[in-house]
C-alpha cells in the first residue's frame, strides 16, 4: 500500500537481522524469523500559515513526510504552485499568489494530499490594497488583544497583554517587527 512506508526489520535467531537497511542480508545458521514493519505515512507542511500584502508575491513551504510516501498538491485558483505538484518524500515547494483585487482580506489553501485524502494544508492570507496583516502572539503563558488580522493602513491600534491567573508569570515586554511596530 502506498500510504505505508517500510520502517525496519526485527529479526530473531542466529544470523538474523534487526535494523533499517532494506534490502538487508541474513545468514542461515538456524531457524530465523524476520518481521518487516510498515507504518502509515504521516504528512505535514511547514509553515502551516502564510501572510501576504496585496501585491503579487512568492514564497515556499516544506512538505514533511517519510522518503517513500507519495503526495500531490492542489490549490485555490489565485495561488500558483511553481514546483512539482506531485512527488514522493520530503520536498520544498515554491508558489506565488496573484494580487488581491478586492477590498477585503482573502484566504486560500494549498492542500497536501497523501494517498487518497487531504492530509495537511497551508493556509494563505492576503491583505487587500492599503491593508496590512497584524500577527499577534504570546511567548510564555498569557493572551493578547486584538486578535491577528487585517488592518487598514495608518490605523492606530492599542495592543494589550493579559497574564493568566498564575502568580509565577508576569508581563515582560513587547517585541515588534515591521514599520510602525512597538518594542
Amino acid at each position: 500500500r502506498p500510504d505505508y512506508y517500510f520502517s525496519d526489520w526485527i529479526g530473531t535467531g542466529e544470523g538474523s537481522y534487526t535494523g533499517t537497511q532494506n534490502p538487508a542480508t541474513i545468514t542461515m545458521k538456524g531457524p530465523i524469523t524476520e518481521l518487516a514493519n510498515f507504518n502509515p505515512c504521516t504528512y505535514s507542511v511547514t509553515p502551516t500559515e502564510a501572510y501576504f500584502r496585496q501585491g503579487r508575491d512568492s514564497a515556499f513551504f516544506d512538505i514533511v513526510v517519510q522518503p517513500t510516501c507519495p503526495w500531490s498538491l492542489s490549490s485555490d485558483s489565485w495561488i500558483h504552485i511553481l514546483s512539482s505538484t506531485s512527488g514522493t518524500g520530503p520536498a520544498r515547494i515554491s508558489y506565488t499568489v496573484d494580487s488581491n483585487p478586492g477590498s477585503a482580506e482573502r484566504t486560500g489553501y494549498i492542500w497536501l494530499i497523501g494517498w487518497k485524502t487531504p492530509n495537511a494544508q497551508l493556509t494563505v492570507h492576503q491583505s487587500p490594497p492599503n491593508y496590512y496583516y497584524l500577527t499577534m502572539g504570546v511567548s510564555g503563558t498569557g493572551m493578547v488583544q486584538p486578535p491577528s488580522g487585517c488592518y487598514k493602513k495608518d490605523t492606530i491600534i492599542t495592543i494589550q497583554a493579559y497574564q493568566y491567573f498564575r502568580p509565577d508569570y508576569y508581563f515582560s515586554d513587547w517585541i515588534g517587527t515591521g514599520e510602525g511596530s512597538y518594542t
